[in-house]
């Protein structure tokens, strides 16, 4: 992610930056300027093509390597900073050149935003001039913004400082401005454009430094005692229990594939799509539809009583029913459960009249092919597949389907859900009396532990389970510790005698 970041933000920046030159060239009508900067900005587009369609290419890719990797190596020497084996290097960029497919539309978007933020950045300039008290040079002001850009690529000081407001100014000052305009109207717009930016830059930098420590990758829990955990899973010790799996948000069935493996027989699981999400015929809904919908499934199967389990969003669903019809739930596990407390800034945002639905149209156009180039590129290099608890975030918003409708109109729908039903959801959560495992990392970062450990307080019959290391998607990367827990809590169930 962090070199498609890099290239999007350089390769094509820089085209765009050499485009708005050899606007600011014609604009002009300076014709040595104009013979310079056009052909240049061509040769930049027309490079990038290349290079793409090289990466798809095997036979264009085979006749590019040769002079890719001759001018890396003589380039290298030029500069003092050899390299080991330049065909290798061209050869590992190419593979991760190719692991991007963006549709055309994708790649006018983000040569749009380029664009867009060079025009912007011009438009700084403009402002500086005129707070200078200098008239704005209109016809020329592309043309000198592209020489500072000029400057500042080529990299021979850090920024371009000193080099790019030097330029700058001197193409002002050949524009009819003044000296000294020139440099309050320069220092104006390097302070707006560039120190600005990076002060803020450092500052969330140190911030998240600080706020959010290496992650240790060992995982641990704290055993909840309880009877022998033997004793399910041995024929004529132990009844069946039916268990509804329910995945959170976004995912799927799938994500409960590794912790139904490790279940005993006697620990009937059944894993669903929730509403909205893959092979669910039903349209995304929140806490109390959703709850229906369990009781739905659970009829349609001829179950009388269940165990629900729920991850995340489905917690919220599962208390939902078991507060909606006790009679039909025999007991609750909660993995890193929605609940008290559990709604922050982003999701207020995520759910705002415009904001919410731009940004979830944003997120499912170009996450998922994004994570699933990231998983295609970590598979051949590892060269075998990916497991299931190997990088997990990516494969959820990579693999997240739905049959039935848009994703984005699912996560915009369960985003509002969250803020308009959370306080009734609450509000409900004393009524449960079902016996309740709650299992949550104190290092969760998305549903702060905090509301694990009010939703413990809130319910009449409830444990608190901590697993240190695995973060918020339990179900994937803790599937042992959560099976030997729900083993352990259904033993504990049958021991206090309760009635099936």
């Amino acid at each position: 992610l962090a070199g498609w970041s890099l290239l999007a933000g350089g390769v094509i920046s820089s085209a765009a930056a050499a485009l708005v030159a050899a606007g600011g060239a014609l604009s002009s009508g300076n014709i040595l300027a104009t013979a310079v900067a056009v052909p240049g900005g061509a040769l930049a587009v027309a490079a990038l093509v290349v290079v793409g369609a090289a990466a798809r290419q095997p036979r264009l890719r085979g006749a590019l390597e040769r002079p890719a990797a001759w001018t890396l190596r003589h380039g290298s020497r030029l500069f003092r900073r050899p390299s080991d084996d330049p065909r290798r290097t061209i050869r590992a960029w190419a593979d991760r050149l190719g692991s991007l497919h963006l549709a055309p539309s994708g790649w006018l978007t983000v040569t749009g935003l380029a664009l867009a933020n060079w025009l912007t950045d011009a438009a700084v300039l403009a402002v500086s001039i005129h707070a200078a008290g200098a008239p704005v040079p209109w016809h020329v002001l592309l043309l000198v913004y592209g020489s500072g850009v000029a400057a500042q690529s080529l990299n021979i000081a850090p920024g371009g400082l000193g080099i790019a407001e030097g330029t700058v100014a001197l193409a002002l000052v050949a524009a009819g401005l003044r000296a000294s305009q020139a440099l309050a109207a320069v220092l104006l717009y390097r302070l707006a454009s560039f120190w600005l930016a990076a002060f803020a830059g450092w500052l969330i930098f140190l911030w998240l430094r600080h706020h959010h420590p290496a992650r240790r990758d060992t995982t641990s829990a704290r055993t909840l005692p309880s009877p022998d955990v033997a004793t399910i899973g041995m024929p004529g010790q132990a009844r069946t229990h039916e268990l509804l799996l329910l995945h959170g948000q976004p995912g799927s069935r799938a994500d409960w594939q590794q912790i139904a493996g490790r279940l005993p027989a006697q620990l009937h699981a059944v894993a669903v799509d929730r509403p909205g999400y893959g092979s669910s015929a039903r349209a995304a809904a929140g806490f109390a539809a959703g709850a229906r919908t369990v009781l739905d499934e659970l009829d349609s199967r001829g179950i009388q009583r269940a165990v629900l389990v729920g991850h995340s969003y489905g917690g919220g669903v599962a208390l939902s029913a078991a507060s909606l019809a006790p009679h039909r739930v025999e007991a609750v596990i909660l993995l890193a459960s929605v609940g008290p407390g559990c709604v922050n800034g982003w999701d207020r945002l995520l759910a705002a009249p415009m904001a919410g639905p731009l940004c979830a149209l944003v997120a499912w156009r170009l996450t998922p092919w994004i994570a699933r180039a990231r998983l295609a590129l970590m598979a051949r290099r590892r060269c075998r597949p990916l497991g299931p608890g190997e990088y997990v975030n990516w494969q959820i918003w990579g693999h997240a389907s739905s049959e039935h409708g848009s994703l984005w109109r699912t996560f915009l729908v369960e985003q509002r859900a969250l803020l308009h039903e959370l306080d009734g959801l609450v509000s409900a959560i004393p009524s449960v009396q079902a016996p309740v495992l709650l299992i949550a990392d104190p290092g969760d970062t998305l549903v702060p532990i905090d509301t694990a450990r009010r939703l413990a307080e809130a319910l009449p019959d409830s444990r608190l389970q901590l697993v240190e290391g695995p973060g918020h998607h339990l179900p994937r990367r803790a599937p042992d510790v959560v099976a030997e827990a729900i083993v352990a809590f259904m033993a504990a169930v049958e021991a206090s005698g309760r009635p099936s």
